[in-house]
């Protein structure tokens, strides 16, 4: 499992005075980034191909205020010839699940605008990340 911390900023507020939807999209993409970056890979270069976005789930459980501190969760299921999924688990400051989220990403050549197969090097670094999930 990665593991990353996330503050909450006053622009994530949302009308309501809680969390806005985009927002956590926003901040569940930046831990994201941080796990490629983790791996030393990108979005557009990851192991060799880019990555596009196939599917988003959430599933929100509790509401999330300024200026909580939320730690993100992410871990591999469904590892595919040409793409797997991130599994988010969200907690805020106070360990209580706020959300739990899932997206799948797909292999893709951004210069032959078509899908790609995820390379041995990525699946074997992605393995070890991988969790028991239906």
């Amino acid at each position: 499992m990665f593991s990353v911390q996330l503050p909450i900023r006053i622009d994530d507020i949302n009308y309501g005075g809680h969390l806005g939807h985009d927002k956590l999209i926003t901040l569940m993409h930046e831990a994201r980034l941080q796990f490629f970056a983790a791996l030393d890979q990108s979005e557009l270069n990851f192991y060799g191909t880019g990555l596009i976005l196939k599917s988003l789930q959430v599933n929100y459980q509790k509401e999330v205020f300024y200026p909580d501190n939320l730690q993100f969760d992410l871990s591999i299921s469904h590892l595919r010839t040409m793409a797997f999924t991130i599994n988010y688990l969200i907690k805020n400051q106070h360990n209580e699940i706020i959300a739990s989220a899932e997206i799948v990403l797909v292999a893709y050549d951004y210069r032959q605008r078509k899908v790609a197969k995820l390379s041995t090097m990525c699946q074997k670094s992605l393995s070890k990340y991988i969790i028991n999930k239906g």
